[in-house]
């Protein structure tokens, strides 16, 4: 926290993250925290706990069961153990069926899709997941095993497998914002694993059908590295977030296991684990006459890892677990490994005294930490809903179009939403778009009323989008920083003058550089 000129000087915090576009970075969202937030009445916060968990259970075991019913055909297709690969593969797809509608309705305590943006991504996923079901029995149906059908198979799996996986992140998003002390994040990296179980021996059955090859091999190295990072994780726990490849919502930290049971429970999974990833590259280096028995030890491997890791997700589900370990070699080491984090907690303890001694009461501190853990679930939401991207897009093309240089907008906006509007200051937000031909004013009338309405809802101080060139080209309350530059090293003008904005030093100008640098976490 620190004074903020364009906010009369008041103590201000911001939170940044980048906006993308199939990938691209094009533009930079931050809040602005007013250091007196109240608690946001939102009907996230009437979810219980036991309903987080299971909506998160559920929609990964959605995706195990369509990464299942894709090997179950696959298998088939090759010949292995015919009948109860079908007989699988019906099963696979009624279960995945029914669970995709109990998410879509709500269930007993799984509740409704609590909010529009996993609401529409599982719609989607539905959507997905018809075209790749008719697909699949269309082809068993008519024996079609052909290039261009397995080409177009792989697809809708792929598509359901990305859906998928972004309502995950979605409800673990949503329920660290309700409930920041909530396991979440941990549920959602212990329930992957399965479904990555599934979804590596896909990939190395589409390779061995020779459907893109390299992009097959390459993934199966991936969900291989994805679920040793999270196994890792998951034992010793993540802080300071994550910079790893394939790690799962890496800007969250979560504490190490430290219950016995699970750790034993753990070292199970990944013995068991090595050895189904050994018999998968066994099954990728066979030949025709050895592929199938290659692939049958492989499935009676994966069954045996899914049967170990039962034990380890209900303690990450519940939090408890019952057994008589005995202490092996790995778990003396893991309790070794554990001291050398002695150091950081030394370090932690110091400075929240320090912070104490500075007249910062510990009640502030534990609320401005709760408040952080809500806003930055916030800010993640408004970031991956699709509106975003379009709204950030349709201001940048207002902005370009609006005058020929960027001081010429600065002037001409500032007149038009903070000179003359009618609204004293402190209220410029009730200004739905000001008069004039111009697209911005067309963009703004569209989009101001639902971000403020976001701000209200939120408690946030205000929300700002800026261009990848520094440009505040929208901000709802419309204070002296609208319009400016944060950019650190400037921007350069017509003439080829580097021009530096008023408040390119302010916290938001550190927030605007941090999301520039870091665009995939919460800065």
């Amino acid at each position: 926290w620190k004074p903020y000129g364009p906010s009369a000087g008041a103590l201000a915090s911001f939170l940044s993250t980048g906006i993308r576009k199939n990938g691209e970075l094009v533009g930079v969202f931050a809040t602005q925290l007013p250091p007196d937030a109240k608690p946001i009445c939102s009907v996230l916060n009437t979810i219980s706990a036991q309903s987080w968990s299971d909506a998160i259970a559920e929609v990964d075991h959605q995706r195990m069961l369509v990464q299942k019913t894709a090997r179950m055909y696959l298998q088939v297709i090759k010949g292995v153990d015919v009948q109860a690969s079908r007989t699988a593969f019906v099963l696979a797809v009624g279960d995945a069926t029914a669970s995709l509608r109990k998410t879509l309705k709500g269930h007993d305590s799984i509740p409704a899709p609590p909010t529009q943006t996993i609401g529409n991504v599982l719609l989607q996923g539905w959507k997905q997941w018809e075209h790749l079901e008719a697909e699949m029995r269309l082809s068993l149906d008519s024996n079609d095993y052909s290039f261009e059908t397995l080409t177009k198979i792989m697809t809708f799996n792929q598509a359901v497998d990305t859906y998928l996986n972004s309502a995950i992140e979605q409800y673990v998003i949503s329920a660290t914002a309700a409930q920041p002390d909530l396991p979440s994040v941990i549920w959602g990296v212990s329930q992957r694993q399965t479904s990555l179980l599934e979804r590596m021996f896909v990939e190395v059955l589409f390779l061995r059908m020779g459907i893109a090859v390299e992009t097959n091999k390459a993934g199966f190295e991936q969900s291989v590295a994805a679920f040793e990072l999270s196994h890792s994780e998951l034992l010793g726990g993540r802080r300071n977030s994550s910079q790893a490849v394939g790690s799962f919502l890496p800007d969250l930290d979560f504490p190490g296991t430290s219950n016995a049971c699970a750790l034993d429970a753990m070292l199970d999974v990944i013995g068991k684990f090595s050895m189904m990833k050994t018999s998968l590259q066994e099954v990728m280096a066979s030949n025709a006459t050895s592929e199938q028995a290659a692939i049958r030890r492989a499935d009676q491997v994966s069954a045996t890892v899914v049967n170990a890791m039962k034990p380890a997700l209900s303690f990450y589900e519940t939090g408890s677990g019952s057994c008589t370990p005995t202490r092996s070699t790995a778990m003396w080491e893991a309790a070794i490994d554990g001291l050398s984090r002695l150091p950081y907690l030394v370090s932690k303890v110091e400075t929240e005294f320090a912070l104490v001694e500075s007249s910062l009461s510990e009640g502030w501190m534990k609320k401005a930490a709760i408040d952080l853990g809500h806003h930055k679930g916030y800010i993640r939401t408004e970031a991956s809903d699709f509106q975003l991207v379009e709204a950030f897009l349709a201001f940048k093309r207002g902005w370009d179009s609006y005058r020929p240089t960027d001081a010429e907008r600065l002037l001409s906006l500032q007149v038009a939403y903070v000179t003359l509007n009618e609204h004293p200051a402190g209220s410029k937000d009730q200004l739905d778009y000001a008069p004039g031909p111009e697209e911005y004013h067309a963009v703004h009338k569209k989009y101001h009323p639902i971000y403020r309405d976001i701000l209200y809802a939120r408690n946030y101080y205000d929300i700002f989008m800026l261009d990848l060139n520094g440009n505040l080209i929208y901000s709802v309350y419309k204070e002296l920083d609208y319009a400016t530059n944060f950019a650190a090293n400037g921007a350069i003008d017509e003439h080829g003058v580097i021009q530096y904005g008023e408040w390119r030093d302010s916290g938001l100008g550190e927030a605007f550089e941090a999301a520039v640098q870091k665009p995939d976490e919460i800065n």
